[in-house]
C-alpha cells in the first residue's frame, strides 16, 4: 500500500504542477487576447491613416496637375509673346538688310 500511496502522492503533485501550469497558459492567452484586441483597434486606425494619407496624396496629385497644366497655359502665352518678338526682330533684320543693300548699290 506504501508503494499506491507514493504513486498516488507523485500523481497528485504532478496534477498541482499541471494544473499551474495550464493557469499560467490561461493567465497567457487572456494577455494574447488583450493584445490581439488592441491590435486590431490599432489596424482600424492605421487604415484610416493610410487612407488620409493617399487621400492628401491624391489631392497633391491633383494640385501638381493644376499647376502644370497652368504653367504650360502661361508657358504657351510666353512662347507666344517670344515667337512674335523674334518674328518682327527677323522682319526688322531682313528689312533692314536690305535697306543696307539698297543704299550701297
Amino acid at each position: 500500500m506504501t508503494q499506491d500511496n507514493h504513486k498516488i502522492k507523485v500523481l497528485e503533485t504532478e496534477m498541482k504542477h499541471l494544473s499551474g501550469k495550464v493557469e499560467q497558459h490561461d493567465v497567457e492567452i487572456d494577455k494574447l487576447k488583450e493584445e490581439v484586441g488592441d491590435l486590431k483597434a490599432h489596424s482600424g486606425e492605421l487604415k484610416v491613416y493610410v487612407s488620409q494619407i493617399f487621400k492628401m496624396l491624391d489631392d497633391i496629385k491633383t494640385q501638381l496637375s493644376i499647376l502644370r497644366d497652368r504653367d504650360e497655359s502661361m508657358k504657351d502665352k510666353n512662347q507666344e509673346k517670344w515667337i512674335s518678338f523674334f518674328e518682327k526682330l527677323f522682319y526688322l533684320i531682313i528689312g533692314g538688310l536690305v535697306s543696307y543693300l539698297f543704299m550701297h548699290m
